[in-house]
This record gives C-alpha cells, structure tokens and sequence, in this order.
C-alpha cells in the first residue's frame, strides 16, 4: 500500500518537476562575444538551446523567425544588417550570427532597434508605483509617443476530469497593450478613451476630442490611436 501511495505521489509532483526543468535550464556561467562593427560593438550573450521550448504549445517569440534589421547604440552607432527577433517571455531582443543565438546584454545602450521594419526602444515605463525598464515597439513618434508593450506568460491547460476532456499542456499566451511618453518622461499605461487620450495630448481646447468625433475614429483600435496622436504631433505650436 505504501508503494503504491508514492508512486502516486511520484506521479502528481513529476510533471511539475519537469516543466520546471524545460523553462528554467540555464547555462551555469554565460558565454559573453563582442561584436565589433565599422561604427562600434556590442556585447551579447550566448543563450541557451531551443530545447527549453520542446513540450511547450507556442513560443515566445514575437515572430519566431530571425528578421533583418539594424540597431542605434549610445546615441549615434548604427549596426546594420544583422537578423534579429524579439523575445517576448524573456524581455529579450536576440541576435543570430554564425548559427548561435545571442542576446544584446547591455539593453540600456539601445537608442533604436528595427525589425523588419518595426521600430523599437528600451525605455523607462511606470509599472504600477515603480519605475522599470522594457522594449517597446513605436508607433507614433514625436513629442507624444505612442508605444505598445508586449508581453507574454506561461499558462497551463484546463483539464476536466470528470469527462476526461482537454489538456493541461502549458502554452504561451501573449498581451499587449498601448503606453504613452512625452519628451524623457517615463512611459505610462495609455486609458484607450477619447477622455484619457484627451487629457494624454493636453488637449485643453477640447481639439483632440473633436477630431475624433469628426473622424469617428475608435481608441480601441490601434490603426485610430495611430492617426490621433500623429495628428497631434503635426499640430504643435
């Protein structure tokens, strides 16, 4: 009896005792490379295997594959053609060079990263009551920026037992919602309402409010956000 009872013991903890072996297998020490450019280098990382990902449904990635694109480093460096994509589970941008994947190390050194033509930063942003850090992608730029904030979370299946239907494989579930930032200011979590865009853009003559009633334009679609807060940017004294 008390065999059989660890063995079913054994049995409930091992998938759990699995999954947290492919999601968090890490190298002991990272491999560090420098890469230099005709106008400068970076740092980057070695990174795990893929393997971490096998038994997963989905992936991390924001476009799993490596996209071309350059990089804007301490102000005025630009790297080109390099193959790049974005980690989003790990808040991560990832560099392919040689067959190995690397990750920038020094994020704080980014000014502007293209990926196939997307722009992204890695700016300060207020998360809850604290100042923190992250990528985001711009899609208005100017003295209102409009960014979009993805990320991304490991969740496991549902699973009925009484009709033995479903699966609690874990997936990836990716998010994303919209920020705004003025001049250096940390970025904010963006109300999508033309009331909280209003008062976003500073509109004290009631302006942006009619433009998107003229418009009937919807702050719940981002393509609407974009023609707002560009609007605004074109309209500066």
């Amino acid at each position: 009896m008390k065999k059989l009872i660890g063995i079913f013991i054994l049995g409930m903890l091992l998938p759990g005792i699995l999954h947290a072996q492919v999601i968090t297998k890490e190298y002991d020490m990272p491999q560090y490379l420098d890469v230099e450019t005709q106008s400068g280098n970076i740092q980057l990382f070695m990174l795990t295997p893929e393997s971490p990902y096998i038994g997963l449904k989905g992936d991390p990635f924001l476009v799993e594959s490596f996209q071309k694109g350059f990089l804007v480093i301490d102000g005025n460096i630009k790297i080109k053609d390099v193959l790049l994509r974005y980690n989003i589970y790990h808040q991560r941008m990832e560099m392919l060079k040689d067959t190995t994947i690397y990750a920038i190390s020094y994020p704080d050194r980014i000014e502007l990263l293209n990926i196939d033509g997307k722009e992204f930063v890695y700016s300060p942003f207020r998360d809850e009551k604290e100042i923190t850090r992250g990528y985001f992608e711009v899609l208005s730029s100017g003295t209102y920026m409009l960014l979009k904030r993805y990320i991304c979370r490991l969740e496991e299946g549902y699973y009925n037992v009484q009709l033995s239907a479903g699966d609690r494989s874990y997936k990836y579930v990716k998010f994303d919602s919209y920020f705004s930032a003025k001049s250096d200011t940390p970025a904010a979590k963006l109300k999508t309402s033309a009331k909280g865009i209003s008062e976003v853009l500073e509109s004290k003559d009631g302006s942006i409010e009619r433009y998107i009633k003229e418009n009937k334009l919807n702050m719940k679609h981002e393509e609407d956000l974009i023609k707002v807060f560009s609007y605004k940017n074109s309209n500066l004294n």
